[in-house]
């Protein structure tokens, strides 16, 4: 079913599947599922200073419309907190998810599962705006699952990072099997606590500056993180390069 322009959702309970959206879908209820879902601005729940959740997003990508191969959209695909968002695709969008919003009424943990995403900044645009796209961005946020996701921001230019968990009143989160590539940093993890952080692949000389930023204080259990090579033909790591032993 289309959906011409954005959708927003008042209705407790609200199951939204197999629809494309050209707008956003802006979620202003309870108990919210969207699935198979595909839409061209963004799905968020953070309205009118509440967090509206829990959100479920299930097998739904944000993605340009047709003809349109990159964006000059800076908002972020998937916000911003007390949602779980299950292989979700993100393309050629320069922000992913963000996590935000704790302090607001309805904030609670954000889930990111089994997704996927492309980063990129139109060419040319970094020599006069400076985006800093994230795959996962979290500013006063709250704490985050990060579990078995592919962050691909080797087409921005201008990055910050795949993963972003700055100290910025974050409360952390843990981060587990993620794949990551491009970024300053890959991986950033400095605000909050972190009770594992365990498993996580960066794709060697992927990079600007190196594979990790991370403050091993507020890490509980690191273990696993390693550069790799990996072919993105096949999805699989070929080999890895250098196991990444910080904070041991």
């Amino acid at each position: 079913m289309r959906h011409q322009g954005d959708l927003v959702i008042t209705r407790a309970g609200t199951v939204l599947e197999d629809h494309l959206v050209t707008g956003s879908i802006l979620v202003k209820a309870e108990n919210v599922v969207i699935r198979r879902t595909r839409l061209y601005g963004t799905v968020d729940n953070f309205l009118g200073n509440r967090v509206h959740g829990p959100l479920l997003i299930e097998d739904s990508e944000v993605v340009n419309p047709p003809g349109e191969e990159f964006s000059t959209d800076q908002l972020y695909a998937f916000g911003v907190a007390n949602y779980t968002c299950r292989r979700c695709k993100v393309i050629n969008r320069m922000e992913g998810w963000r996590v935000a919003g704790k302090d607001y009424p309805g904030a609670a943990p954000v889930t990111i599962e089994d997704s996927y995403a492309r980063l990129a900044v139109p060419p040319g645009m970094c020599r006069t705006v400076d985006p800093h796209g994230d795959g996962v961005q979290s500013y006063h946020g709250p704490s985050v699952v990060l579990r078995h996701n592919t962050i691909d921001q080797r087409l921005d230019d201008c990055p910050t990072a795949p993963v972003f968990i700055p100290d910025q009143r974050n409360d952390g989160g843990t981060i587990r099997d993620n794949l990551l590539a491009g970024g300053s940093y890959s991986l950033r993890a400095t605000g909050g606590w972190f009770p594992a952080i365990t498993g996580n692949k960066i794709v060697h000389d992927s990079y600007g500056y190196g594979p990790i930023d991370v403050d091993c204080r507020k890490i509980g259990t690191w273990s696993g993180n390693a550069t790799v090579t990996y072919d993105w033909a096949t999805g699989r790591v070929l080999g890895e390069v250098t196991a990444l032993n910080r904070c041991r």
